[in-house]
This record gives C-alpha cells, sequence and structure tokens, in this order.
C-alpha cells in the first residue's frame, strides 16, 4: 500500500485513468456531433417517405371505391340484372384494369323478414342456383346475398346469405343505407376457396330507382383481402427499407390487416392515423426504419472503435506497467488466505482455535487487525477469536464510551445483513474522547456479516492502524467469501447437534401418536358394533307393535267393518296409513344406517341401464315422459348408487305427478355433474340448506306424501364417495339435484 500522491491515489493509479477519460470523452463528443447530424437527415426522410406510403394507400383505397361506383351503375342500369350479365360485368372489369379488381363483386337484396318469399322469388327470376338462408332464424330484416362473382369456392353456398350476419358488417351496411355514399368495414375475415381464413375489408354502396333514395333497388360490396389491396406497396417498401403494420379497429392482434417486417430490429417507429372520410373509416399505422434504411456517413462508423481503442490503449499503456507487480502479489496472497480458510473450515468449526487460525491468517495477509464474532443460539454476541494483543486502554476506552465506531457498524451489519464500511476511524464525542482515541491510532474499519439462511449468525471485523490506506474492494470480496464458508460450517454443526435432539423427540411423538390411533381404532370399532346391535334390535322392538297395530286394524275392518259407521272406518284407515309411514321410516332409517356403516366397493357402473330400469319400476303405466341420455358411467359402488339414483327419480316421479305432462330428464354437464330433472313443484331456493338434512321437508304430506329421508341418503352415499350434492329449483318451475363423484382411490372413501 503506497504513499497517497493524488486525491489520495497513487500516481500509478490515478494518471491513467486522467488519459483514459479525457480520450474517451473526445471520442464521445465527435461521435455525437457525426451521429446527431446523420440522424436528423435520415429522420427527414423517414417522415417524407411516411407521407408518400399515406398517399399510396390511401389510393389503393379510392381505386376500389371507383370500381364500387362503376358496380352499382351497372345495377341501376338494369335493376333486374341475372347471373349471366352480372358475370358479364365482372370480365369486362378484369379486362379493364386488372389491378384494381377486388377479391370479390357481390350485390344484395333486402326486405322485412315476413316478405322474405319476395327475395326467393327474385332469385329465381336471376336464375341464381343453391339459393338458401343463412342464417334462417327469425329477425326484423333480412339482406340476401343475389349475385357474387367470381363464382366458385365457398361463394357457391353464399347465395342467400345474410350481409348483416356480424355486428361489424352490420354497421358498416347501415352507415352506408343511412348516408348513400360507400362506406367500409373495419377488419373481417374472408375464407379462401381453399379455406383458409384471411383478413379483409368489405365495402358498401346502396343502390336506387332512378337516383331516388326512397326507391332502394339494393346494396353492391366489394371483398378486399388486405394482403392482396396493399401488395402494390410491397415493392416500395422493401427498396425503401421500411416496415409496416395496419390495424382496423383497436391496436390489438386481433385487428391487425397487414404487415411487411414490422417485428425486425429497427432504429425509428412512427404511428399515424389515416382517415379515409370517403369510405368512412380510419385505419391506424406503424411505420418503422429497418437495416440499411436511409444515408450512411462514411466516417462515422469509425469514430467511435478508433476513439475507443487508442484511448484504451494509451490508457493500458500507462497502467499496466505500474499495476503488474502489485496485482501479481496480491492474487498469490489472496489465493493462498482462500485455500488455508477452505482447509481450516472443512474440519470441525466449533473449535475455537480454529476460528483463531483463520482471524491470524485473514490479518497476516491484510495486514490489519481480525476478530470474529458470534451469535449464539439466544442472540447473544461473543468474541469468540481475536487476532490482536491484549490493549487495556482500548478496553477501558470502550466501558467508558460504548458507542465506538466499530460496535456501531457490528451492530448494522448483523441489522442488515451487508458489510459495512468506514475509512475514518472510531467516532469521536468530544475533545477529551477525541484524544484518548486518536491515541489509540485507529483508522480503517471493515465489518462483514457471516449470512447462512437469510440470517446474520455472526460477522468478522478488520481494523487498520491510524495512516494506513482503506481496504480495496478484491479484500472485501475474498472476506465475505471466507465469511459464507465460515458461517455454512458454524450452521452445519449447528444443524447437525439440533437434528440429533429433534430426532430423539419426534421418536417419542410418534411411539406416543400410534398409541393413540391404536387405542381410538378400538374404542371405533367397539362403538360400531354396539351402534349395529342397537339399530337392529330397535328396529325389531318397533316394527312389532307395528306389525300388531296393522293386522289387528285389518282383522276390526274384515270382521266388523259392516258394524261401523264411516267415522269408524276413516279412523281404521288412518290407523295402518300411520303405520305404514312408520314402517317405510323405519326401513329409510336403516337404509341410511347400513349405508353409513357397510363396506364400499367402487365399480364401474352403467348409469344410463339403471336409470331405464327404475324408470320402468317406478312408472309403470308410462305417464311420466323419461329422457336418460346414453352412455352415463360412473366409477363407484353399484348397490349404493342404486339407491342414490332410485331416491331421486322416485323424488322427480312424485313431485311432477300433479303435473298434466311430467317429464323427467337423466343426464349429465360438461364438468362431470350426473343431474336428475324434472318440471314439478320446485322448491323455494331460500330452503336450500335443508334439502339434504333428514327430516326436512318443503311440502306438506298431504301434497307430496314422504318420510324426509331420501335426499340425507344421497347427500350421505355422496359424501362416503368423496363426491358432491347440490340443488336447483323454483316454486312451480321444477328441480334439478346434480352429484358428482371422483374415480375413488380406497384413500378417498369416507368411514
Amino acid at each position: 500500500m503506497g504513499r497517497r500522491d493524488i486525491l489520495g491515489i497513487p500516481k500509478s493509479r490515478f494518471l491513467p485513468w486522467v488519459v483514459l477519460v479525457l480520450g474517451l470523452a473526445t471520442t464521445l463528443g465527435l461521435f455525437g456531433v457525426v451521429t446527431k447530424a446523420l440522424r436528423d437527415r435520415n429522420d427527414g426522410e423517414f417522415v417524407k417517405d411516411i407521407g408518400r406510403l399515406e398517399r399510396d394507400i390511401e389510393a389503393l383505397i379510392e381505386d376500389q371505391v371507383g370500381v364500387l361506383y362503376a358496380a352499382a351503375a351497372a345495377v341501376a342500369a338494369n335493376p333486374d340484372i341475372n347471373r349471366d350479365e352480372f358475370r358479364s360485368f365482372y370480365e369486362t372489369l378484369k379486362k379493364g384494369k386488372a389491378a384494381a379488381v377486388p377479391t370479390s363483386v357481390g350485390f344484395s337484396m333486402g326486405r322485412p323478414w315476413t316478405r322474405r318469399e319476395e327475395l326467393v322469388t327474385e332469385a329465381v327470376k336471376r336464375r341464381i342456383p343453391h339459393f338458401q338462408f343463412t342464417p334462417n332464424n327469425p329477425r326484423p330484416e333480412v339482406y340476401a346475398a343475389m349475385l357474387l362473382e367470381p363464382y366458385r369456392g365457398a361463394k357457391q353456398s353464399s347465395y342467400g346469405s345474410d350481409i348483416r350476419f356480424e355486428p361489424v358488417r352490420t354497421k358498416a351496411v347501415d352507415e352506408a343505407r343511412r348516408t348513400g355514399m360507400p362506406r367500409m368495414t373495419s377488419k373481417v375475415v374472408l375464407t379462401r376457396d381453399e379455406g383458409q381464413p384471411e383478413a379483409a375489408f368489405v365495402l358498401y354502396l346502396p343502390v336506387y330507382k332512378d337516383n331516388d333514395r326512397s326507391e332502394e333497388i339494393g346494396l353492391v360490396h366489394l371483398g378486399l383481402r388486405t394482403q392482396g389491396l396493399f401488395a402494390p406497396l410491397l415493392k416500395t417498401l422493401n427498396d425503401s427499407r421500411i416496415g409496416l403494420r395496419l390495424w382496423s379497429g383497436s391496436k390489438g392482434p386481433q385487428d391487425e390487416v397487414f404487415e411487411f417486417q414490422a417485428d425486425e430490429p429497427h432504429e425509428r417507429k412512427r404511428s399515424v392515423r389515416i382517415e379515409l372520410p370517403s369510405v368512412g373509416q380510419i385505419i391506424d399505422a406503424e411505420f418503422v426504419t429497418l437495416p440499411g434504411y436511409g444515408s450512411k456517413a462514411v466516417i462515422q462508423p469509425f469514430v467511435l472503435p478508433v476513439g475507443s481503442l487508442l484511448s484504451i490503449l494509451l490508457f493500458a499503456l500507462a497502467s499496466v506497467l505500474g499495476r503488474a507487480q502489485e496485482s501479481s502479489e496480491r492474487r498469490e496472497s489472496h489465493q493462498k488466505l482462500l485455500a488455508e480458510a477452505g482447509r481450516l473450515t472443512s474440519d470441525s468449526i466449533e473449535d475455537d482455535q480454529i476460528l483463531s487460525e483463520i482471524a491470524v491468517a485473514i490479518g497476516t495477509t491484510f495486514d490489519a487487525v481480525c476478530r470474529i464474532d458470534l451469535l449464539d443460539e439466544g442472540g447473544t454476541l461473543r468474541t469468540v477469536s481475536t487476532r490482536q494483543e491484549r490493549n487495556e486502554a482500548l478496553e477501558e476506552l470502550e466501558r467508558e464510551f460504548p458507542r465506538l465506531q466499530s460496535d456501531i457498524l457490528l451492530r448494522k451489519a448483523l441489522e442488515t445483513g451487508q458489510t459495512q464500511r468506514s475509512d475514518t476511524g472510531y467516532l469521536t464525542m468530544d475533545d477529551q474522547h477525541r484524544a484518548r482515541v486518536a491515541a489509540l491510532e485507529i483508522g480503517p474499519v471493515a465489518v462483514i456479516p457471516m449470512r447462512v439462511r437469510e440470517r446474520e449468525i455472526g460477522a468478522i471485523t478488520l481494523t487498520r492502524p491510524l495512516g494506513k490506506t482503506p481496504f480495496e474492494p478484491d479484500m472485501i470480496v475474498l472476506t465475505e467469501a471466507i465469511a459464507a464458508r465460515i458461517g455454512l460450517a458454524v450452521d452445519n454443526a449447528r444443524l447437525y447437534h439440533a437434528a440429533q435432539g429433534e430426532i430423539q423427540e419426534s421418536k417419542s411423538i410418534n411411539d406416543e401418536l400410534e398409541r393413540r390411533v391404536a387405542e381410538r381404532t378400538r374404542d371405533l370399532e367397539a362403538s360400531n358394533h354396539e351402534l349395529e346391535s342397537f339399530c337392529y334390535s330397535v328396529s325389531h322392538d318397533l316394527r312389532t307393535p307395528l306389525r300388531s297395530l296393522d293386522g289387528f286394524s285389518r282383522a276390526l275392518k274384515e270382521d266388523y267393518g259392516d258394524r261401523l259407521d264411516d267415522q269408524g272406518l276413516d279412523f281404521l284407515d288412518r290407523i295402518r296409513a300411520a303405520a305404514k309411514r312408520m314402517d317405510e321410516l323405519i326401513t329409510a332409517l336403516l337404509t341410511l344406517s347400513r349405508l353409513t356403516r357397510s363396506e364400499i366397493l367402487p365399480t364401474q357402473v352403467d348409469v344410463s341401464g339403471v336409470a331405464r330400469d327404475l324408470a320402468q319400476d317406478l312408472d309403470p303405466d308410462g305417464r311420466v315422459q323419461f329422457t336418460i341420455e346414453d352412455g352415463l358411467q360412473v366409477h363407484v359402488d353399484p348397490r349404493m348408487f342404486e339407491v342414490l339414483l332410485e331416491n331421486l327419480l322416485s323424488n322427480a316421479v312424485k313431485f311432477s305427478s300433479r303435473v298434466e305432462k311430467p317429464r323427467v330428464e337423466v343426464g349429465c354437464t360438461p364438468d362431470g355433474w350426473l343431474f336428475v330433472r324434472d318440471n314439478g313443484a320446485g322448491y323455494d331456493p331460500q330452503y336450500s340448506s335443508k334439502l339434504f338434512q333428514p327430516f326436512e321437508r318443503l311440502h306438506s304430506v298431504r301434497e307430496f306424501p314422504g318420510h324426509g329421508i331420501g335426499l340425507a341418503t344421497v347427500a350421505r352415499i355422496a359424501r362416503r364417495h368423496a363426491g358432491e350434492v347440490k340443488a336447483e329449483g323454483k316454486p312451480g318451475m321444477g328441480a334439478t339435484f346434480y352429484v358428482r363423484f371422483p374415480k375413488l382411490d380406497p384413500a378417498d372413501v369416507s368411514p
């Protein structure tokens, strides 16, 4: 580290930079003058070229407007023009001026939809084949294509097609009829004979009888494919080295109508709007200059490289000799330090003696005092190694003035994770403090944090005596590399000890979890067995008195019915009906209970076949119109699925029984929801949350009998298959019930 001569930098390093800066500044100045002159000239030429191309584009459109007026004149002169006469006009047009011939020429007539037969009559009169309204749906007015030339390819099926079938065409047609002037669409898509779509415009012009706008004959129209329309520009664009992109509508990719090398690398770009008042349209254009555009200066390409080369040669000549020896010695010492640090950190880093050896190596290489501090797991900072003699004066000063510069930089480095430097030594608080710090002769300070896994675990602090040069960048970079290695080694050692403790703790937790799972499994098996026994006992005990009630009431009616009045007979019927409902309720509850406990054995089920079998059972008289989609398949337990589908279909039949023509539909949505839809009583959507709850009913028993378990059974079967259920409906407009099943894996089945 030599003596500071100029601005704190040795002369051997300062003067080469002065030479380089002056040389480059002169080169850049000269290059800027030449470049600006060339740019100004080319900018002016670019503006002129754009103006010329704008006029060319307008002229191409105007040529087509002339053709449009010629077609209108031909129709006005012969309102009953037929297909052969129109073709003759088209052939004359091609012979007269081939460059201006559009892609297609057509004539269309309009009528209100209620009078569309008049267009059929006109088509027959004009000898038009294959005439058919497209689209053929009712609308206020139809404008059907009568004549189209050339007659080939896709156009052979176009007679009768509505020229207003898309909004962009409708807008142009309506505007042409409103103004009586030519009007052009924004971008549309026409299909070539070979089926390839292509961007295009369509021009429209109304034709009147004797120029009376109240007597409209129809509209003539031209189809203009943009690639053919603007093809005459290609030679000019290529010769001028200009790229072009045209849009009609917005400037999105969907509205692009023409492009010539607009995506090539370019120096200039200019956007303009080309207004076409004769056709009521605007085209947006983007012009770019391609490589090779404009004038080229002879000297300009050589100014920057030649001037820079001369400046660099002078700089290199002045600096190589002074820095060669210094760089060689520094690289050698740095490589030795990095190798030594790598050797030490490859062993165990937990030994403070190893950190002390690293501190000695760093301090010796950089001619500095090196200290290594580590943060323990509790966040306490401790000094684990230092390369300096014990300094009682410094320790006393730090106790009396704890906010010394090195301590401030250390805390900041640990907080920010960034290297902190100071080239002026410690901070001083007053004259007494300044005098005592000066006596220590402490100069530049650098603190390099050790960062691992987004957190700081310590720092390396370097200090030099007063009068020494600051730490250079390559020294800081090398120390940061060593800090990273030390941090990684310390962190690995800590992780190893922590992992050993966690392994032991994890083993204890796993043993406890396995014990608890086994205990819960035994309890659940015992509970299921008790529940099964309880259900059997309850069903037997409940059904026994029900059978007695039903049997005795039947015997009473058969043996003593002639002795009872109407009220007595009604009471007997009510008793039997109540007993029947109770028996059905018990059966439904047992079914629901069995579905909750029985094992699921999924397989592929033919939903369409099961639905048709159930439909025959539920509606033997054929009163209900069933519509069942073919080929429906699900992967479920077949027994459970049949119960689910029977509940949904019986519900649909029951709640549509009061409709004059009941309909039930079974199908599947595109996203996999099986559905059963009816046109019956429906339900109020505000009560949707109650649909799949047991014993919840949205209609009275007198309206529609039932026990309120069916939809709860459906929901339970779906959930056991890891599926979903939902419903839609409105009062008096029927209801739709949906269920969706995933493809089951044994792990998906709920217990």
